[in-house]
């Protein structure tokens, strides 16, 4: 398999959903990705989202969750493992330790092995700004406007978001290149149709140590993706696992799905970053409801990279 960094350079504002409209993330989940790259197949070609879909479930594409950079630095989610600090730290450096959220790709190892000085690493707070913008609503039988929050984050210079990708082939590269391409132009995450998520893009391979934890299944495996096994998976994988849960939810992109807009189905998924002592399939699993007119896909294939504790 073929691995590949796309990096992402937003030139627009984005608006990736949490709790709320008023609010936003700076990342996407690797399910939401997929969602959108499905989205761009089936306004270019059924037979587009066929072998999309079917090169995901069968594992010829893989995909991460978008993880950030800053400048040439790019970040990884936060094993769930113990750590062994080297030296005794007081209560703010152990503070600080707890509040990481994302490890910087070079300096996994030392994190790893207890002796990351957490002081030197980039903050987030260098990655962009969020900030909260206020519109109207105009309804076509009213002359009266309300107005709502929406949450945007704006990426500074020189930072984005990356995704890590594996394909089986050529073909699957193309195919992969191909949607990217146009979801570059149409924009990934919410109020698409004011120009938010639009962005360009540089694709390069992965470096040799990159490569070495992502091509290995032995050891402690970390996922770095948002994930799920299938229910006859799951009671062996939970053995020796360590693990955080995250709820997705949100609602059908699709415009011929109803007539009017659902919810998808409620799915618990393992966050990226939850460590697994056994490897698990998972699926690609449907999410819609019964007044639904199509399949609903939810990206739940594992990507896995190796870690060294």
């Amino acid at each position: 398999m073929k691995y590949k960094i796309y990096k992402l350079r937003f030139i627009a504002p984005v608006h990736f959903g949490k709790n709320s409209l008023s609010d936003s993330e700076y990342t996407i989940c690797s399910d939401t990705f997929f969602s959108a790259l499905c989205s761009e197949a089936v306004n270019s070609d059924q037979s587009d989202l066929d072998s999309f879909v079917n090169a995901v479930r069968n594992g010829s594409i893989k995909i991460s969750d978008a993880f950030p950079y800053i400048d040439d630095e790019c970040f990884l989610a936060k094993p769930y493992v113990f750590i062994e600090q080297t030296a005794d730290g007081d209560s703010i450096t152990r503070k600080a330790y707890k509040a990481l959220k994302y490890i910087p790709m070079r300096d996994y190892d030392s994190f790893l092995k207890g002796d990351y000085d957490v002081f030197s690493a980039k903050s987030m707070r260098n990655l962009g700004v969020s900030s909260v913008k206020i519109s109207a609503s105009i309804r076509n039988d009213e002359d009266e406007t309300l107005p709502y929050e929406v949450g945007t984050f704006s990426f500074n210079d020189n930072c984005g978001l990356y995704i890590i990708v594996g394909c089986e082939d050529d073909e699957c590269e193309l195919l992969l290149d191909t949607l990217m391409m146009s979801l570059s132009h149409s924009g990934i995450g919410g109020k698409r149709s004011s120009g938010y998520g639009r962005f360009a893009y540089d694709k390069s391979t992965v470096d040799e140590w990159l490569m070495n934890h992502i091509s290995s299944s032995e050891g402690i495996l970390m996922l770095i993706n948002t994930a799920f096994p299938q229910e006859s998976e799951i009671e062996e994988v939970l053995d020796g696992a360590n693990y955080s849960l995250i709820k997705r939810s949100g609602f059908v992109a699709s415009m011929n799905y109803a007539d009017s807009w659902r919810r998808k189905k409620d799915v618990v998924m393992f966050k990226s970053g939850s460590t697994f002592r056994k490897m698990f399939e998972g699926d690609i699993y449907d999410v819609s409801t019964d007044v639904g007119s199509h399949p609903v896909y939810r990206y739940g294939k594992p990507f896995f990279m190796r870690i060294d504790v």
